[in-house]
Formats: C-alpha cells, sequence, structure tokens
C-alpha cells in the first residue's frame, strides 16, 4: 500500500535556521546574527521563568538561539543598557583563555525569531522604518553592527555571515552561575586587577 497523509493530519516545515543568519526579533523591532543553537532552552529556570519561555506556543521544548544583536554605538554604558533591555541568558566568551567574558548575546526562541531579509520587512512582523533607515544607512554589506562581530565572522552575503573555525571556540555559561563567575573573576571591586583564568569557562 503506498503511504497516505491522515485526513486532517497537521504538518508544518520546521525553518532553518544556521549559524551566520541574520534573523530579526518579532515583536522587539531588532536584528542580529546567530552564533549558536540549543536544541531546547539550556538556560537557568530563573531567567524561563522571567522571560515568560512557558507561554510561548511551544515552550521551552523548541530551537533556542545565541544571538549577537546589532548594536552600532561604542558608548559601553549604551550598550550595557539595551542588552539590560534584551534580558541576556549567558556570559559568552570567546574562547577558553578570554579574561573577560560578556554579556554580548541574546537568547532567543525559534517562536521568537524570523529570517531577515535586508531592507524588505516581513508581513505580520514588526519591523519599524527607524531600524531599517539606520541599517540601509550604515553599510548594506554587514546589516549587523556589533564589537564582537569581527571576532566570530567574516564576509557578509544574502543574509547570512561566514565564519571560520573561531566560533567553534565560542562557550557559554548561565547568568544565573553567579558563583562560577565569581570564582573566575572575583566582584566588581577586584575587576582593575585583570585576573587570569585557570581554567576554561563551562559551557552552557
Amino acid at each position: 500500500e503506498s503511504a497516505r497523509r491522515p485526513r486532517g493530519a497537521q504538518y508544518q516545515r520546521r525553518r532553518t535556521y544556521r549559524i551566520g543568519d541574520v534573523v530579526g526579533h518579532k515583536t522587539e523591532n531588532w536584528i542580529g546574527v546567530i552564533v549558536s543553537m540549543d536544541e531546547e532552552c539550556q538556560a537557568s529556570d530563573e531567567w524561563i521563568m522571567e522571560a515568560g519561555v512557558d507561554r510561548l506556543p511551544a515552550g521551552r521544548n523548541q530551537r533556542f538561539f545565541h544571538v549577537l544583536p546589532h548594536l552600532p554605538t561604542d558608548d559601553g554604558a549604551v550598550i550595557d543598557e539595551q542588552m539590560e533591555a534584551k534580558s541576556p541568558a549567558f556570559f559568552i566568551a570567546l574562547h577558553e583563555h578570554d579574561d573577560w567574558p560578556s554579556l554580548s548575546t541574546a537568547y532567543l526562541a525559534e517562536d521568537q525569531m524570523y529570517h531577515f531579509r535586508f531592507n524588505a520587512p516581513q508581513p505580520g512582523v514588526s519591523c519599524g522604518q527607524e531600524l531599517m533607515n539606520e541599517i540601509g544607512e550604515s553599510d548594506p554589506a554587514s546589516p549587523v553592527k556589533n564589537a564582537l562581530l569581527g571576532e566570530l565572522f567574516t564576509v557578509y552575503s544574502r543574509g547570512r555571515y561566514g565564519y571560520d573555525n573561531r566560533i567553534d571556540d565560542v562557550t557559554f555559561t548561565p547568568v544565573a552561575n553567579s558563583l562560577w563567575y565569581e570564582q573566575q573573576f572575583g566582584d566588581e571591586s577586584s575587576r582593575d586587577e585583570s585576573p587570569q583564568r585557570e581554567g576554561a569557562a563551562a559551557s552552557g
């Protein structure tokens, strides 16, 4: 017998997201580039509750992505404020000898994302003209601006950034694991002493 689709069966083709893809947030009006992917949510329970993950259509049992956001500024205070608004779930370390892992990536569920196409807002997606103008006026050859971009990616072409083996050295550690951070780097008052890491960062 030939296989036949059951009556009433619902099929939905899974979107293909890859490292280097430029993606947008469906409701928060910003874009970024995918750095890494988890098959399901790996953030702390505290972050999951705060971010309302279980209220998403697929909840925590869907793919989640570490996304380096578009932050076209060199002002550290502004960057910190913008990243805090994105509720980062992980510290990112570029390699095992990275002395200062940062809160530079957002953590997005597949439900929250769409593939960004340069200068082409998607139907049903909140992508404001101000954002489109800002990107269009900067550099069509590289829509995402971020101080870490050159540390992780190479050239941009048709909605995607190329990358090399440096991307394999990136690690993520949940923000809620404050004990790990204190063991590695001490408290805020000791940051001017430039401590050295003794071991590799734990992966998220």
